[in-house]
C-alpha cells in the first residue's frame, strides 16, 4: 500500500579495573570540558545533549534511552560527575546490571561495562583506544566497532546512549568522531543483547550489530590519517580465553570491498546500513553458527498482492576458511517463493536472492518461508535458520490526531497526518510504544484499521474501521461503531487506560469478506 511518500509527524512528542592503554601524548590536546550549571539529582533530560539521525539503525534514538554514565577508571579517570552529556575519551562506565542472563560461550554475565572505544566488555572495563584482533585474553569484548572514538569534542558529534529491558539491552554510538576531536567524519552504530527470547533480534539470537553511516576507521593516535589507515578497527566477538571468538571484519579505508572475516582488510563503507544478528552462547569450540546479513527488518516482508518483491541474505562463517557449504529456502508449500541458485557457496561470503510474490488468496494471512545455511566446520558443522514471515494482507493501522478516513485521496494514497502506519495481518497485530513522557497525560489520539485491494475490491477499493479514540491516563472509546465498512477494532488492553510508557496494542478483525 505504499503508493507515495508519506509525511510522518509525531505528535505524541511533548514537550572493576579498567585495562588501560597508555600513551604519553594521548591526553594532549584534549580541551577540558566545562560542564553546565545543573542542580545535583536533577536529570536534564536526554535532549539537553547533541543526538543525531539515527533512523537506520535497528532501535533508534528516544526519549527512553539515557546517556551512558562513564563513571568508570579508564582512560585519564571518570568523565565529569557533572556533565549531563558525559563527553569523554577513552573512558568506561561501572558495572551496569542487566535484567536477563547474557550467555557467551557457555558463561552467563548479569552485569555488562560499556567503554566509548566502541565495545562493551565483561568482568571490566576496557579503556584501550587501539583496536586488536581477536582472539585475546583476559577480557570478553562484543565489539560493534573497536576504534578511537573520541566523545570529548562537544556538540559538533554524538555521544554513547544506552537502555536497558526486561530482555534486551541496547547501546547506541550516535554519530560519534574519532581522536582527537574529530568531527569532520562520524560513525554510527549500535550493540544489542538479549536473553534469546527477543523477535528484535531473532529468536534463538543473543546479539545483533547494527551500523548507520560509517565513515571512520582510525584515531590520530592508533597511526590514522585523517580516519583511515594505522591500526584496523575490529567488529567481533571474543570470549577472553584466548580461544572462542571470531572478527566479522578489520576495517581501515574508506570503500565498500569486503571478502569476509579473514583475507583482506576491507573497506569500512561496507557496514553502512548492515545488521548482523547471532548467537554467541554456544558452547562448540571455535565455531559460531553462520551469520545472516540484510535480514528484513522484524523478520517480516510487507508484500503487496500481485507485485514481486525481491530480497538477497547474504552468510558469513565467522571463524576464517570455514565457508559456507549450503543455502536452501522454502515456502512450506505455499507456492509464493522463487529462488536463484546460492551464490559464493565454498567461499567466506555467500548469498541466496529471492523474488515473493503473493496471489489473491493470501491476502489477510501471514506465510511463513524459512532460509537455512550451514557452515564447513570439519569437526562440528552448524547451521543458522532464518524463518521471514510474509505478510501479504494490505492491512495497517493509522495513527493520528483525526481520523484517517478524512485523510484517504482519490489517487490511492493515504495523505499526510497518521504518525504511524503500521503493516498488520490477523495473526499479527500492531504495536506501538507511547512515550513516557508525564505531559502526554489527557492527550487524545485516534486511531483506524484500514485494508487497501483494487484488485479484490474494484468497487470499493478501501475498507476502514470506526475510529478508536484514546485518552492517555483515561481510557479508549470507539467511535461511530456503525460505520465499520468491514474492520473492526478494540483497545486491545481490557478496559485498562494506557499510560506514558504503555505499549499499545490495538485489536482488529476483518467481517463480511
Amino acid at each position: 500500500m505504499h503508493r507515495s511518500p508519506l509525511a510522518l509527524v509525531l505528535i505524541l512528542a511533548v514537550a572493576s579495573a579498567a585495562l588501560a592503554q597508555t600513551h604519553p601524548g594521548k591526553s594532549l590536546g584534549v580541551t577540558p570540558y566545562t560542564p553546565p550549571v545543573v542542580q545535583p539529582g536533577v536529570s536534564p533530560g536526554p535532549m539537553s545533549c547533541p543526538t543525531f539521525d539515527t533512523s537506520t539503525l535497528c532501535i533508534p534514538l528516544d526519549g527512553t534511552f539515557s546517556v551512558v554514565v562513564m563513571d568508570g577508571t579508564g582512560g585519564a579517570g571518570a568523565a565529569n560527575p557533572l556533565d549531563p552529556c558525559q563527553f569523554n575519551d577513552d573512558d568506561i562506565s561501572t558495572a551496569i546490571p542487566l535484567q536477563f542472563g547474557f550467555e557467551l560461550f557457555g558463561t552467563t554475565y548479569t552485569e555488562i561495562y560499556v567503554n566509548n572505544n566502541g565495545n562493551c566488555t565483561f568482568g571490566n572495563g576496557l579503556a584501550t583506544f587501539t583496536p586488536f584482533a581477536f582472539p585475546s585474553s583476559p577480557t570478553p569484548i562484543l565489539a560493534p566497532f573497536f576504534g578511537d572514538v573520541d566523545t570529548s569534542g562537544g556538540i559538533n558529534a554524538g555521544l554513547v546512549w544506552f537502555r536497558s529491558e526486561a530482555n534486551r539491552f541496547v547501546v547506541t554510538w550516535d554519530n560519534v568522531a574519532y581522536f582527537n576531536e574529530n568531527t569532520d567524519k562520524l560513525n554510527t552504530f549500535q550493540l544489542i543483547i538479549s536473553d534469546g527470547t527477543d523477535s528484535l533480534v531473532g529468536i534463538g539470537n543473543n546479539v545483533c550489530f547494527c551500523f548507520g553511516d560509517m565513515n571512520w576507521t582510525t584515531g590520530d593516535a592508533s597511526g590514522g590519517t585523517s580516519g583511515f589507515g594505522g591500526t584496523a578497527a575490529t567488529v567481533g566477538v571474543n570470549a577472553g580465553d584466548g580461544t572462542n571468538s571470531f572478527n566479522i571484519g578489520r576495517f581501515d579505508h574508506a570503500g565498500i570491498d569486503y571478502d569476509g572475516p579473514g583475507g583482506n582488510i576491507d573497506g569500512v563503507d561496507f557496514l553502512d546500513g548492515q545488521v548482523f544478528c547471532f548467537d554467541v552462547g554456544v558452547t562448540s569450540p571455535n565455531n559460531v553458527p553462520p551469520i545472516a546479513q540484510n535480514v528484513p527488518a522484524g523478520n517480516k516482508l510487507d508484500v503487496l498482492i500481485g507485485t514481486p518483491q525481491t530480497f538477497t541474505i547474504t552468510f558469513i562463517p565467522p571463524e576464517v576458511g570455514q565457508g559456507i557449504t549450503s543455502i536452501t529456502a522454502t515456502d512450506f508449500g505455499a507456492g509464493i517463493l522463487v529462488c536463484d541458485p546460492p551464490v559464493g557457496i565454498g567461499n567466506d561470503v555467500a548469498s541466496i536472492t529471492c523474488t515473493v510474490t503473493c496471489s489473491n488468496a493470501f491476502v489477510g494471512l501471514s506465510t511463513p518461508i524459512q532460509i537455512v545455511a550451514t557452515d564447513g566446520d570439519l569437526m562440528n558443522p552448524l547451521s543458522t535458520t532464518v524463518n521471514i514471515d510474509v505478510c501479504c494482507a494490505e492491512c495497517f493501522m493509522l495513527i493520528g490526531t483525526i481520523t484517517a478516513s478524512q485523510q484517504i485521496g482519490w489517487n490511492d494514497t493515504l495523505l499526510v497526518n497518521p504518525f504511524l502506519f503500521l503493516p498488520m495481518t490477523l495473526e499479527q497485530l500492531p504495536s506501538t510504544v507511547i512515550p513516557d513522557i508525564a505531559a502526554l497525560m489527557g492527550v487524545t489520539f485516534y486511531s483506524q484499521a484500514a485494508l487497501y485491494n483494487p484488485e479484490i475490491f474494484p468497487s470499493d477499493y478501501l475498507k476502514l474501521s470506526p475510529r478508536l479514540a484514546t485518552t492517555i491516563g483515561v481510557g479508549s472509546v470507539i467511535e461511530f461503531p456503525g460505520l465499520s465498512s468491514g474492520l473492526t477494532i478494540t483497545p486491545g488492553n481490557d478496559g485498562v487506560p494506557y499510560m506514558p510508557g504503555d505499549r499499545f496494542t490495538p485489536e482488529f478483525s476483518i467481517i463480511g469478506f
